[in-house]
């Protein structure tokens, strides 16, 4: 091939390659690239955040019976009630807040284990399981938006009234909430 037609393709992979999206990013380490810092009062705050963070319990911005599992972070739709019908689908939608990190060789892990409690009004536990999900990960910076969703299946409750306590365990900063949602199952006691 002659040097005009390699030169042609290369523009063209090019071309090709930015219309698709898949041009390489400017690295903020090359020497070249030009990347504003944050500003002092904006690196204060997350150094602030960081210890308030660190020194918090586990807890909770949002907790809440939701339509379906959540897409992310924030990306959940409520459910108008805490009414369900028998062998109707349970699904709670929870941000906790204040859980540890762990430095690793890539940045940071974070590492949430999830059982439930099922009690009816008296506290008599009705059905429970430790470690029942995870919400675990490692990335590079410290991600604070961690969207919970969990699903259940009560198959053959009859109707009352119910509390699903839902036991969080942060692995890696030794603290523990739980989030405590009372129901109702619609249907002859």
């Amino acid at each position: 091939m002659t040097s005009c037609k390699l030169e042609r393709l290369a523009v063209g992979a090019a071309l090709l390659l930015a219309a698709t999206g898949l041009t390489t990013a400017v690295s903020a380490q090359d020497a070249s690239s030009e990347v504003p810092a944050p500003a002092s009062e904006l690196q204060q705050a997350y150094t602030d955040l960081d210890q308030a963070w660190s020194a918090a319990p586990l807890a909770f911005t949002t907790v809440t019976f939701a339509t379906a599992p959540a897409a992310g972070y924030g990306k959940y739709e409520p459910r108008g009630s805490n009414s369900f019908k028998t062998g109707e689908t349970i699904t709670v939608y929870a941000e906790p807040v204040g859980y540890g990190f762990e430095e690793t060789a890539n940045g940071y892990k974070h590492d949430l284990s999830v059982g439930f409690r099922l009690a009816n009004t008296t506290g008599q536990i009705l059905a429970e399981e430790k470690a029942f999900a995870s919400f675990a990960g490692e990335t590079r910076a410290k991600v604070r938006q961690l969207p919970a969703s969990l699903t259940f299946g009560f198959q053959g409750l009859p109707g009352g009234s119910y509390v699903l306590h839902a036991d969080f365990t942060d692995l890696v900063g030794e603290k523990s909430a739980t989030a405590s949602l009372p129901f109702t199952v619609e249907g002859a006691n």
